[in-house]
């Protein structure tokens, strides 16, 4: 019974023994160390994770300033290439009469150094391209002064395109039925610019169909084009679209009616899609004002949108013929062999431009920096209308 009786008590005596004053002392002591450890751990963890995190705001703050200061620098740089397309385009002027693929603005990379910085650029004629604002009946939205907007639709043709205001050089052409006044405009940028008659913006309106056409695009968009541009509501059939089309939209917006400032605008008209806007996109402009297509300068496609009966092996022989000796004038290029006996309206063509696009580069090592600038030039002034950021990689 003794026996039984000490294996009863066996678990009640070893749970006094773990129980007593010294053995939780021990494991109170070792819980103690244990907390201790883990918070200075956690500790350090949260003072390393802030030292890290304000060398990298630093190391952000650092670059964000380096890149400030950069993007200044090549601004500067991109002034003094604005700068050297001056004097190019003066020189140009005094030796040709006209505006050239074989002018030294075509042909020479405009470059500069700034900093660590190289920064070069080349230059494209804007008028060698269809200016989708020639679509436009409204003096406003042609770039013309508000006084001749009572004119609309019925405002006096164009002047001959060999009319060159007094205070033009040759190989600076006035814009495309330019007034020839300085006044009008306060003697700044391009000339005034009065609102292209119904018969213009029709004429322009079978070049671009025209040039859809060579570029295979389907013609649809086009009236969807024209009313987006013109001031009513009313909605060209079949092919248009007005508010009530672009409303019902998500998300909805609504036509502009006024000329597009860009022709990533093409984006938002009924009927032009992603591969359309690509296949369009080298061979249209958006200028303040309307103007004349170059012929010295007008690729392939476009000259062959200026007449049914300028054909890809007609364009071509006309590119040859420029290359060896340019169109120093309109009628020296209507009277040429393979046009002679086409309908070309010469209000429309000119061998001089106003509006050039400068395509800026800058890199060094880390950067590489890409800037288009729209210019438009006279005879003592070159005024810059757009300027954005193509791409920013670092």
């Amino acid at each position: 019974m003794t026996t039984r009786l000490s294996y009863g008590l066996a678990p009640v005596l070893r749970y006094f023994r773990q129980s007593s004053p010294q053995s939780a002392y021990a494991s109170a002591g070792r819980d103690e160390r244990g907390i201790a450890l883990i918070t200075a751990m956690l500790i350090a963890a949260i003072v390393t994770a802030g030292a890290v995190a304000i060398a990298v705001n630093q190391q952000f703050d650092f670059r964000r300033v380096e890149n400030i200061l950069g993007a200044d620098q090549v601004e500067n740089g991109i002034s003094t290439l604005e700068q050297q397309t001056m004097d190019v385009l003066r020189e140009d002027a005094k030796t040709g009469g006209y505006v050239g693929l074989n002018g030294k603005w075509a042909t020479s990379t405009l470059s500069t150094t700034v900093a660590d910085y190289k920064v070069e650029g080349r230059l494209r004629d804007l008028q060698g391209l269809f200016n989708l604002t020639n679509l436009s009946q409204s003096p406003a939205d042609g770039g013309g002064p508000a006084s001749v907007a009572a004119a609309g639709s019925n405002a006096s043709p164009a002047p001959p395109s060999s009319a060159v205001p007094p205070e033009a050089p040759s190989g600076l052409a006035p814009t495309r039925g330019a007034t020839l006044s300085k006044a009008a405009n306060g003697g700044v940028g391009p000339p005034a610019v009065v609102a292209p008659n119904a018969a213009q913006s029709q004429r322009a309106e079978q070049e671009l169909r025209r040039l859809f056409q060579v570029l295979d695009i389907p013609p649809e968009p086009v009236q969807a084009i024209l009313d987006w541009i013109d001031q009513d509501s009313d909605t060209r059939f079949p092919n248009g679209a007005e508010d009530s089309y672009y409303t019902g939209l998500k998300p909805a917006y609504r036509a502009a009616n006024r000329s597009m400032r860009s022709i990533r605008e093409l984006l938002l008209i009924k009927g032009i899609t992603p591969e359309s806007f690509h296949k369009l996109a080298p061979y249209v402009v958006c200028l303040p004002s309307t103007t004349q297509i170059n012929v010295n300068t007008a690729s392939k496609e476009i000259l062959m949108s200026l007449s049914p009966g300028i054909d890809s092996s007609v364009a071509d022989l006309l590119i040859k013929s420029r290359e060896t000796q340019p169109f120093v004038s309109v009628s020296a290029f209507v009277g040429h062999p393979l046009v002679r006996f086409l309908t070309l309206a010469t209000d429309d063509l000119t061998v001089t431009s106003s509006y050039f696009e400068l395509k800026a580069n800058a890199r060094n090592e880390r950067i590489d920096y890409r800037e288009s600038v729209y210019l438009s030039v006279t005879s003592s002034k070159l005024r810059v209308l757009h300027r954005w950021r193509e791409d920013f990689d670092e």
